[in-house]
């Protein structure tokens, strides 16, 4: 194969050759669609590939600060590339695929979840930098969603009825952004991740 002159390569070619020539286009095409099809890229989706990023963060911030002026969000477990902006104009806030909880319910619901995940950790003895998941069975986070309620508030049929809507609408965006997922062939019992 011959080597091509600088002089012939597109800018495109030339950067991504420069920022991405140490891990080999075809692992850094690899992890740039993994990136760009779905909203969040688990490390429990493909180790090692989350591995490449991990390893290559900066390189990957720079491609997509340059080409797209996006920010690389990567954590230990968890990347997501996040726009800055809207570009498409046509486009509403509820056109746009993003996670966002709406209402005060799904936030408070939100917030005991994290408080209840925490509250798993520390029963099943589960060290988050070991392990990637918790889990759970959901009446048992619901058992704590009502205790909580109760402790703040006196709960009545309307209310309980308003918080299991929104804690259904909660779980399907979670499901849907993957953050949990159901175990197969259980009743109730889930994973978050």
């Amino acid at each position: 194969m011959a080597v091509e002159d600088e002089g012939t390569l597109s800018q495109a070619e030339q950067l991504h050759r420069g920022l991405f020539g140490r891990i080999g286009v075809n692992q850094a095409q690899r992890v740039l669609a993994v990136l760009l099809e779905a909203p969040f890229f688990y490390k429990s989706d493909d180790p090692d590939l989350f591995g490449v990023l991990l390893r290559n963060r900066s390189a990957f911030a720079d491609f997509f600060h340059v080409c797209f002026d996006w920010d690389l969000h990567v954590e230990p477990r968890m990347a997501r590339v996040v726009r800055r902006s809207g570009v498409n104009s046509a486009l509403s806030s509820r056109e746009r695929h993003l996670f966002s909880l709406s209402g005060r319910d799904e936030q408070v619901l939100f917030i005991l979840l994290l408080e209840f995940q925490e509250m798993e950790a520390d029963r099943q003895n589960v060290d988050w930098s070991q392990h990637d998941m918790l889990r759970f069975v959901l009446q048992d986070f619901v058992n704590h969603v009502f205790t909580r309620y109760h402790e703040a508030m006196k709960m009545d049929g309307r209310l309980e009825s308003r918080i299991l809507t929104a804690a259904k609408d909660l779980f399907r965006k979670l499901d849907e952004y993957r953050m949990l997922r159901r175990v197969e062939g259980t009743r109730g019992l889930v994973i978050f991740t």
